[in-house]
């Protein structure tokens, strides 16, 4: 005789919570932010601009997740939404949860966050899902193409839709980044910024790079990569991302042009950003 399966033991919920599917606009979001959102954590701006510009472009799925109020109707969970539906000016459906114990919100926000890279692997995409959409978070930040210092999941797969050849150069590029001095995203940042210039010579640029074989004196390929390996693990690690991509444009555009060099430079900030040169 098969035995009866075991039940796991569940605290019933409270017959007082309550379900509406509500469209918030943001007169509505304000209110809520305004009357009740009074014990909450710190607001992250980022944040907020982030799914502002994904509601404002229609790039927001509804994806079940809801507002949720306690008891006494203090705000528990869904401030940072409230916040982006108020600087889009959208109206936007959720579900809105209420009499919910306010002892279940140190429970909220902490399971493992899906990256963007989750979300492409379980859309069935490409594979080297980390790769290519930390190049396209990359392009957006370092392009300026987003505010703040967050594009969202949706801006990435924008991106690359609009983008394709991004994926072509990850997967041509391999692990050829491993004895270049450069880290995997901006190496394959400035492949693919190179092959939109000219790809036969993005492809011999960077071959070159890898293979430092039959460079002439003063290759600027030659003081690229000595200057990326210079020093010691630590010193290089000061080199910030945008200085490398600004490094190897200023070794390209040289190559291009025929000119030698036998020392390269980091080029200077402009307040506290890179100023990068547009590869020729």
């Amino acid at each position: 005789m098969t035995k009866p399966a075991k039940t796991a033991n569940v605290t019933p919920i409270k017959k007082s919570i309550t379900t509406e599917m509500v469209k918030i606009d943001p007169e509505t979001a304000q209110s809520w932010l305004d009357e009740h959102n009074t014990h909450n954590r710190k607001l992250r701006e980022a944040h907020v601009l982030t799914m502002a510009r994904d509601m404002n472009k229609g790039r927001w799925s509804f994806n079940g997740a809801p507002i949720v109020f306690c008891e006494d109707g203090r705000l528990l969970d869904g401030q940072h939404r409230l916040a982006a539906i108020v600087k889009s000016k959208s109206a936007i459906p959720f579900i809105v949860l209420r009499g919910v114990s306010e002892d279940a919100q140190h429970t909220m926000d902490t399971g493992a966050r899906r990256t963007a890279a989750d979300a492409w692997e379980l859309a069935g995409r490409d594979s080297n899902s980390r790769r290519v959409t930390a190049v396209a978070r990359f392009a957006l930040i370092i392009d300026d193409k987003v505010d703040g210092d967050k594009a969202s999941t949706a801006e990435i797969f924008d991106f690359v839709d609009q983008n394709p050849l991004i994926i072509h150069c990850v997967n041509q590029a391999g692990a050829s980044w491993k004895s270049s001095g450069l880290t995997p995203r901006v190496y394959d940042y400035c492949f693919w910024r190179l092959t939109e210039v000219d790809k036969d010579d993005a492809l011999a640029f960077f071959r070159s790079l890898h293979d430092l074989t039959d460079l002439p004196n003063g290759s600027p390929i030659t003081a690229l990569h000595r200057r990326l390996l210079a020093g010691n693990y630590a010193s290089r690690r000061q080199l910030d991302a945008e200085a490398s991509v600004a490094m190897v444009f200023k070794a390209w555009n040289a190559w291009r042009e025929g000119k030698s060099i036998t020392k390269l430079y980091a080029v200077g900030r402009t307040g506290s950003k890179i100023n990068i040169p547009v590869p020729a």
